[in-house]
């Protein structure tokens, strides 16, 4: 352990010799992160070391780290860029949650659409292969993938409970949040994190995508890649479906 590593934390047992397996761990901070661990816990002296280990790879926060929730209710660094308006700390953590999904959807469907066009998951959201309508695809998923959604701004004040989200095609990062929104999961079909990477398409810096009349939801969406592929790779609900693999 370096001296810079245990000026941040440092980890201490002591052994009590009346009972051969009780070890005390005792984790101390500086006072200025006002944090503080005392663990009394059974086990070997092998466990005790791993355990012992593990502790000392913790970094304490320090009250101007930003943070969010994690889905395990763990308290954990968030980027320094994302912003919240109007949004309560349920919301927060649901956004947090869904905008990771929405980097992982990104990633994996540009890596999809490049690699696997002619794949049965291409076919059924965006049709037949063409290859100008392959490299709108990939380059709609390239620009998304480049996108960070932990960076965005969310507002949380629309009232309009029939709706999801909505963007301003010319207002890139900034993403308007729903009821609906709060109704579906945070990953999978129909899901939170779909959802952000459906609105993110829709950014004129992410092609631009349209909501193509009768053709929303999985129906929908399937429909307009059979018999209009030309129109299904500029729709975002196809976006969406395809970056969430659905079925």
């Amino acid at each position: 352990m370096s001296a810079a590593r245990q000026s941040e934390v440092g980890a201490r047992e002591s052994f009590d010799s009346s009972t051969s397996s009780t070890n005390q761990i005792q984790v101390k901070f500086p006072p200025s992160t006002r944090t503080h661990l005392h663990i009394t816990l059974a086990f070997s002296d092998n466990a005790f070391t791993e355990i012992t280990e593990l502790l000392s790879q913790i970094r304490p926060m320090t009250p101007a780290t930003p943070a969010i929730w994690s889905e395990d209710d763990e308290l954990i660094p968030s980027s320094p860029r994302i912003k919240f308006q109007r949004c309560s700390w349920t919301q927060r953590r649901s956004i947090a949650a869904a905008a990771r999904g929405a980097q992982t959807y990104a990633s994996n469907a540009y890596f999809s659409a490049r690699t696997y066009p002619r794949s049965a998951r291409y076919i059924r959201w965006f049709g037949s292969w063409n290859r100008r309508r392959h490299s709108l695809v990939v380059s709609h998923f390239q620009s998304i993938r480049g996108n960070r959604f932990l960076d965005f701004t969310y507002d949380c004040s629309c009232r309009n409970r029939d709706w999801f989200a909505y963007v301003y095609g010319n207002q890139y990062g900034t993403i308007h949040l729903c009821p609906a929104f709060w109704t579906i999961h945070t990953v999978g079909t129909d899901s939170q994190a779909g959802t952000l990477i459906h609105e993110a398409s829709h950014f004129d810096k992410n092609g631009g995508t349209d909501d193509i009349k009768g053709a929303y939801g999985l129906d929908g969406a399937r429909s307009l890649a059979r018999r209009r592929p030309d129109q299904a790779v500029k729709n975002a609900e196809n976006h969406m479906f395809f970056a969430e693999n659905a079925l």
